[in-house]
């Protein structure tokens, strides 16, 4: 799993507020690898739920379908 951070690029950091609908900084929004939102609650969840969070999210991704275990 990648993390996406943005510092230098305005034009990028603007497109990703409005896609991800950023209204206050800090937001956690989990997204799969095609940019679909897993959940723009990121930072509740893992205050609600701790570590639990992180395998829901990878399960929801289907980021490891090709594995078997």
């Amino acid at each position: 799993m990648t993390s996406l951070t943005v510092f230098y690029f305005p034009s990028v950091l603007i497109e990703l507020k409005k896609k991800y609908n950023i209204t206050a900084i800090p937001k956690l929004v989990i997204v799969k690898e095609n940019g679909e939102v897993i959940t723009d609650k990121g930072r509740k969840q893992i205050r609600d739920q701790g570590l639990a969070c992180f395998k829901n999210w990878l399960d929801v991704a289907d980021i490891f379908q090709n594995f078997s275990g």
